[in-house]
């Protein structure tokens, strides 16, 4: 049985604040889902705020301080079980980032019709973010990929089997 923290709706109408769990169950919980809480994170879990991580931990919030893992985050776990690579996985990424600044100018756009798309792609699995209702038709996001490699060559930094893609289309 869990316990839970509010109660929800049952099909009949009532309320329940309990949840009934087979014995055996296997339960896991979405890392995303903890790393973007507005419980923990009160409120302003989606926006990007880099004063959340400085050495001291200052703009950290309490609810967000129970969390041991790195910069209170779930993203590489922690204890016995976390990412063995994730220092790796950390210093690939600040490598790409110096990559990246070093070889391309950026600016910000101020057009308020600017959407921005987040993808993440795993080459070789044969899934890819996006409708799949019409295959002969191309989404959004592949015409500026499309474009982008065009003009660029490519659009993407990938390493090793992973493929990151961040872009701003209209």
């Amino acid at each position: 049985m869990i316990l839970l923290s509010k109660p929800f709706r049952t099909v009949s109408g009532g309320l329940n604040e309990k949840f009934p769990i087979r014995k055996g169950t296997v339960l896991t919980t979405s890392i995303l889902h903890t790393n973007l809480s507005k419980t923990i994170w009160v409120g302003d879990a989606p926006d990007f705020k880099p004063e959340r991580w400085p050495d001291d931990s200052a703009g950290v919030p309490a609810s967000a301080k129970q969390y041991p893992g790195f910069h209170h985050t779930m993203t590489f776990l922690d204890g016995p079980r976390m990412c063995l690579r994730m220092g790796f996985a950390i210093a690939e990424m600040k490598i790409v980032l110096s990559l990246l600044i070093r070889t391309f100018m950026f600016s910000s756009r101020d057009e308020a019709d600017t959407k921005y798309e987040k993808a993440f792609l795993l080459e070789g699995c044969g899934w890819a973010q996006g409708s799949t209702a019409n295959a002969d038709e191309k989404t959004e996001s592949e015409r500026h990929r499309q474009a982008s490699r065009q003009k660029w060559g490519s659009d993407s930094v990938s390493s090793s089997s992973w493929e990151y893609v961040y872009m701003a289309t209209k």
